[in-house]
């Protein structure tokens, strides 16, 4: 081993003797007994009271007075001011709790000296008062060698020296910056009652019953949620720091004119009630508590920081300037959008006038609207849901408030009105109808009574520009749901057609022909006939407007049949001897029966009542149908779409006119401008009679024989024999001949014309009588050359 290893053994000896000395002797005292354990953890203080007063000293450098007041705390030295209550009950929990783990009594020859407890001028003074009286002061000196979780404490009062296992040196490092409260205007939101802001606004608002209204520059309603997120947000301000609680001159901070003050008053505390019931003198009104924070110039624009200051204290304080935008916003800002207010009450009656057009006047009756005026009769739910919706939902952009004029606004006069009446209330909601802006983009309309303009954007206010007939009831024609149509008469300008009802789905046409009938059609039009409502109500009126009066539209009359009700049971004889009687028929019309199978058991034959509905007419421009009863007072004209129309005027009989049956066919000739083709069967081969060499492809032939499957647009005359000349089909220019096996021949003749404007043709079938319409679609299917048919 060298000396350098030697050396350094000898110093790591040295190192751990020292420490195992100081570690049995409080440093530089005498050892502890090495048999003496030490005592159990004990509470210092065990019968302390709530503390309603804490001392907090340094010697010779600062102290700190704190007061409970109540369940709140106050500092009353070094500055008058509220105390974060947390801050302060988490150093009194500390006093309070403290916990000693040995204790050395007065000449205790064990005891450490005060060069280490530094008790006889300690380090820090702790004074708790507690609710029964009691006080107790409390010596802070230093802390035992090598321990930083305890400290030498001692009462005033007791000569004893405990060691309590709490760092009091940190706990109680504390200034009275760190005990203020931060929020410099904590109050209750719920007791507020007034809020005034005067800066680049000035405005005010007062809380009516439980509702927030504004008060100043004009009376309106307030957004209730916005006003009570305002109050948070002031409530919530935070001091960054107190930058001097007696200032002398407040025009260094800005605050001798502030840029804003924001004001809150609370509502005075609740009168107490006497001790006894004794009549006494009734107790002065009491003024709520008012808070005023006032806004200065900037403190420190790298920070962001503004100074601030409250109204009735000398403080002043730095906030951050981001926090100014939260706690002034724009009077706008804060109203109730909803020009008027309805929430959720019941409308029972709307009364509408207008200027220029038709008044009206809505009234509910049990769960109904009904129409008063112009006309009485029933409303359309959902057009008058609409339109108290749209009115639940006007919101305002903006607000011109307290203008000279309303005529600018077209609202003097106004150009409609609107009242709601509302049940169980005689008070009523009225909104004035204005004009619209330059641009049109946007309206103006008031509350009637209020001292302000709302504008809207133009398309909420044209929801209530409505004329009467948007509020009339869009249902024309309502059939029974259990209705069957049994017969349908439309008279159409070429003449009438009646369709009946044959069977349990067959129908047939009865005029202007006996034919059946085209069942996909018929059952089409039945369809739109048994519910028709209107899109919307374009006239309502005593007399039809001219452009449908001059119109040429179908009248459709109707007879359908419902399930009649059970007669009543008979009625039983008043003794024995009277004669058995039964009731009379509930209706006129003779009951259908329908029997079962013989073996089944006897029932009662199912009884209708039949009824007649029209004529409804039914006309059509371009785009729309339009539909009225004919002779109905008032005249309700309503627009649906065109397929009501096109349903009616569709051909009611049974449109097919001619199929050929290819293997039946025996020759067939096709003639197209005076060129005529010509084949014949012979041995099940077809051929070409112009020339027999020419090869002819056997399927090319049968597939056009079996495509001849023709239906009619419609019909355009009924006759058996027709007028052929008039459709110029005296001198067809298109024919098709098919003679079949056994001798019967088909022939379908094509005119040159057809109707105006159209590609489709006239023609004629000798499979049905009278003259058709035949599509362009199926003319091309018989324009065949030779080679269509050659291999």
């Amino acid at each position: 081993m060298n000396v350098k290893t030697t050396v350094v053994l000898l110093v790591l000896v040295v190192i751990c003797i020292g420490c195992f000395l100081i570690l049995r002797s409080d440093w530089l005292g005498k050892q502890a007994p090495p048999t003496q354990p030490a005592e159990p953890s004990k509470k210092l203080t065990p019968d302390v009271g709530k503390v309603v007063r804490l001392v907090l000293q340094r010697p010779r450098v600062s102290k700190v007075v704190l007061v409970a007041e109540g369940d709140k705390w106050r500092l009353t030295e070094p500055v008058e001011a509220p105390a974060t209550g947390w801050e302060v009950s988490s150093t009194v929990t500390t006093l309070t709790n403290l916990a000693y783990l040995r204790k050395y009594a007065p000449g205790d020859p064990d005891c450490p000296q005060d060069n280490l407890t530094y008790l006889s001028d300690p380090l820090r003074l702790a004074t708790f008062t507690d609710d029964k009286g009691n006080s107790y002061t409390l010596k802070v000196g230093g802390k035992p060698p090598l321990s930083d979780r305890q400290t030498y404490v001692q009462l005033e009062g007791d000569e004893h020296v405990y060691v309590v296992d709490a760092d009091l040196a940190e706990s109680l490092n504390k200034t009275p910056a760190d005990y203020r409260q931060k929020t410099v205007a904590e109050l209750d939101t719920d007791k507020a009652v007034r809020l005034a802001l005067r800066g680049e606004q000035r405005y005010q608002l007062v809380k009516l019953g439980e509702k927030w209204a504004v008060d100043q520059p004009v009376a309106a309603r307030a957004d209730q949620e916005k006003v009570k997120s305002l109050l948070r947000d002031i409530s919530a301000l935070q001091a960054e720091k107190f930058v001097d609680d007696d200032p002398k001159d407040l025009a260094g901070y800005g605050l001798d004119k502030p840029r804003l003050e924001v004001t809150v008053e609370l509502a005075p505390p609740e009168p107490k009630q006497p001790a006894t019931t004794q009549a006494t003198r009734p107790a002065p009104p009491q003024k709520g508590r008012v808070i005023t924070l006032a806004f200065g110039a900037a403190a420190d624009k790298t920070e962001g920081l503004v100074f601030a200051k409250l109204a009735d204290r000398p403080w002043v304080f730095h906030v951050k300037q981001s926090k100014l935008k939260d706690i002034q916003p724009k009077l706008l800002d804060l109203r109730d959008k909803a020009v008027l207010d309805i929430g959720d009450r019941e409308v029972t009656r709307v009364e509408i006038t207008y200027a220029e057009a038709a008044s009206a006047v809505l009234e509910k009756i049990n769960n109904d609207w009904h129409m008063r005026n112009p006309f009485a009769g029933p409303c359309d739910e959902q057009a008058v849901t609409d339109l108290l919706q749209a009115m639940r939902e006007l919101t305002a952009s903006d607000f011109e408030d307290n203008p000279p004029a309303l005529a600018p606004y077209r609202l003097d006069p106004p150009r409609g009105r609107i009242v709601l009446h509302f049940r169980g209330s005689e008070k009523t909601a009225a909104l004035l109808l204005g004009g619209a802006s330059q641009s049109g983009q946007m309206t103006f309309c008031r509350p009637e009574g209020s001292k302000f303009v709302a504008i809207t954007p133009a398309e909420q206010l044209a929801k209530l520009l409505q004329e009467p007939s948007a509020y009339w009831s869009k249902q024309i024609l309502a059939l029974p749901a259990e209705a069957e149509i049994t017969q349908v008469g439309l008279a159409r300008p070429e003449g009438k057609v009646t369709v009946e009802r044959s069977g349990q789905d067959e129908f047939k046409l009865s005029a202007p022909v006996a034919a059946p009938a085209d069942r996909q059609n018929v059952e089409a039009a039945l369809e739109a006939l048994k519910e028709v409502r209107a899109e919307k109500i374009v006239s309502l009126a005593d007399a039809l407007p001219k452009r449908f009066a001059k119109a040429k539209p179908i009248a459709v009359e109707l007879t359908y049949r419902v399930p009649a009700p059970p007669p009543p049971p008979a009625s039983q004889p008043a003794t024995a001897t009277a004669p058995a009687t039964a009731s009379a028929p509930t209706t006129a019309s003779a009951p259908t029966t329908t029997t079962g199978p013989a073996t089944a058991p006897a029932t009662q034959p199912t009884r209708y009542q039949t009824h007649h509905a029209g004529p409804l007419l039914v006309a059509k421009d371009k785009t729309f149908s339009y539909v009225w009863q004919d002779g109905a007072k008032p005249v309700v004209v309503g627009e649906l779409s065109g397929e009501l129309h096109d349903r009616l005027a569709a051909e009611m009989r049974d449109r097919k006119v001619m199929k050929v049956q290819a293997d039946q066919a025996l020759a067939f000739k096709l003639v197209a401008d005076k060129t005529s083709i010509e084949f014949n069967k012979e041995a099940e081969k077809w051929s070409y009679t112009g020339d027999r060499h020419v090869r002819i492809d056997e399927k090319k032939v049968t597939d056009f024989l079996s495509s001849v499957d023709l239906k009619a647009q419609r019909f355009v005359d009924y006759a058996e024999k027709p007028a052929l000349a008039r459709f110029g089909l005296d001198a067809a220019v298109q024919t098709l001949e098919v003679k079949y096996k056994d001798g019967k021949t088909l022939r379908l003749s094509i005119s040159r014309t057809g109707p105006v404007g159209s590609e489709d043709r006239y023609a004629a079938s000798s499979e049905v009588p009278g003259v058709f319409i035949l599509a362009a679609n199926d003319l091309g299917k018989l324009k065949k050359k030779l080679a269509d048919f050659q291999k």
